[in-house]
Formats: structure tokens, C-alpha cells, sequence
């Protein structure tokens, strides 16, 4: 399916939704929505009936649109997110497993992305945000990731191991474009920068941003698909050759 018949399906996919919502009175959301998708959303929001995204953590990636506010319903929300902790039996034999481990155990399964929000390791463990659809499922049925078993379990969503964390990464720069800080977040020359963005592959504030020549601003959220999210902070120095030199968290 070509980019345009995709956004073309999912425009519909949203508008039933926020059909349903308006005509109903009632609260409908998605499933969990890739961050091109939330910019599709963004960018045509005066055809839907008010949403808003959640994803279970402020800086969330992934998230579901709610369409819908207690204002305009009368009643509120009951939120559909929930967190699934992911624990070795055996922390002692436990191997060091990645993001992609763990996503790609649970794809195994034949569970559909959409389904499952932001993965957080920590340690030996993950903290997955997923749809309370499927908790059944993945409890009985997520018992081994790579070579080690596991332990699939709810667990409360405001305990310490969901704090926001962040990597502070520090670098210069020749100016505040977006294309430049592209390429000094994903590690490529400005051309490789530029290609991520032509490829809508990089959102600013949660906006799909193909333009190089943006300038960013301190407060500024970046994602690059593939890299991850982060925050600008801005510039903290300048060399004598006019390079700047910035800060940036990065999402961990």
C-alpha cells in the first residue's frame, strides 16, 4: 500500500472513531499509534471530534488517541493502559536483553503492534505499556524471551522504575538547524540527516517535520524513528570559530 492510501486508511480508521464518539456520546480510543501516525492526527485535528494522546508516561512515544473529555461527556475516562512487568525467573542465569529482545519475543507471539505502547528496560527487567486487552494473554503465554524464562505480570503503574530517565549527550554544532541536530542525535552526516527527514522519519513536538532548515528551540522535542526521543536544551557555550555547543537528554 503506497503512503497515501495508508494515511488515506487510517484518516478513516480515526474519523469512525471520532464519529462514533461524537454521535454516541461516548469515550472511543485507538490502539497504540506510531508517532507518524499521532503527527497525521495533529496535523488534521479540526476534523475530529476533540482527542487527546496518552501513552501512560508524559514523554511517551507511543500513544492512544482518546476521543472525548469528561467535559464534553460528563463522566470520566477509564483508561485502558496498563503496565506489564516482565521479570526473570532466575535473575541469576538471566541474560542482559535489549528493547528489540523483548519486542520481538512479544511479536513472536503474533500479538499485533498496535497493541503494546513503550518498552522501559531496567536492569534485568522490562516494564511494558500495553492495551488491558491482552494482559490474559501475555501472562500465560510470554514465558521465555531468548534463552531465559520469564515472569509476565501486572504490575501498579506509579513505583520508581517508571520515572522518566534520561542520558544527557553533549556536542557542537554549526547552528540550531533541525538537520544538524538530526545528524548530531543519529550519529550520520548532515546528508543521512537529511534523508531521515525526507523520509518523515523525524517529528518536533510531535509534528511530522520535513523541512532542514527548522530551527529548534530549547524545550524542543525531537524523535527520530529508529533513534529515539529527545529533549534540546540549548546551547551551553560557543567556540571562537562560532560552533555551539549544546546539550540534549535522550529518553532512555
Amino acid at each position: 500500500m503506497s503512503p497515501d492510501k495508508e494515511r488515506e486508511f487510517f484518516q478513516k480508521r480515526m474519523l469512525d472513531l471520532s464519529d462514533r464518539a461524537e454521535r454516541q456520546q461516548i469515550y472511543t480510543c485507538s490502539n497504540f499509534l506510531t508517532p507518524l501516525e499521532q503527527a497525521y492526527l495533529l496535523s488534521s485535528k479540526e476534523q475530529f471530534f476533540p482527542f487527546y494522546l496518552t501513552g501512560g508516561s508524559d514523554l511517551a512515544t507511543r500513544k492512544i488517541a482518546v476521543f472525548g473529555s469528561e467535559a464534553l461527556l460528563g463522566y470520566p475516562f477509564d483508561d485502558p493502559i496498563r503496565v506489564m512487568q516482565i521479570s526473570p525467573k532466575s535473575e541469576k542465569f538471566a541474560e542482559d536483553l535489549t528493547h528489540r529482545d523483548y519486542l520481538g519475543s512479544m511479536m513472536a507471539l503474533g500479538i499485533d503492534r498496535s497493541l503494546t505502547g513503550d518498552i522501559l528496560v531496567r536492569g534485568k527487567e522490562a516494564f511494558v505499556y500495553v492495551l488491558e486487552s491482552i494482559i490474559p494473554f501475555l501472562s500465560e503465554n510470554l514465558t521465555t524471551i531468548k534463552h531465559s524464562q520469564v515472569i509476565c505480570r501486572e504490575t501498579n503503574t506509579d513505583i520508581p522504575q517508571l520515572e522518566i530517565q534520561f542520558e544527557t549527550l553533549t556536542g557542537n554544532i554549526a547552528s540550531e538547524r533541525l538537520d544538524l541536530l538530526v545528524a548530531f542525535l543519529s550519529g550520520n552526516k548532515r546528508d543521512a540527516a537529511k534523508d531521515l527527514l525526507s523520509s518523515q522519519k523525524v517529528f518536533l513536538n510531535g509534528y511530522l517535520k520535513e523541512s532542514p532548515g527548522q530551527k529548534v528551540d530549547p524545550g524542543d522535542e525531537i524523535t527520530i524513528r529508529g533513534y529515539g526521543k529527545f529533549i534540546y536544551d540549548g546551547i551551553r557555550g560557543e567556540s571562537r570559530k562560532g560552533r555551539l555547543f549544546i546539550s540534549v537528554r535522550k529518553y532512555v
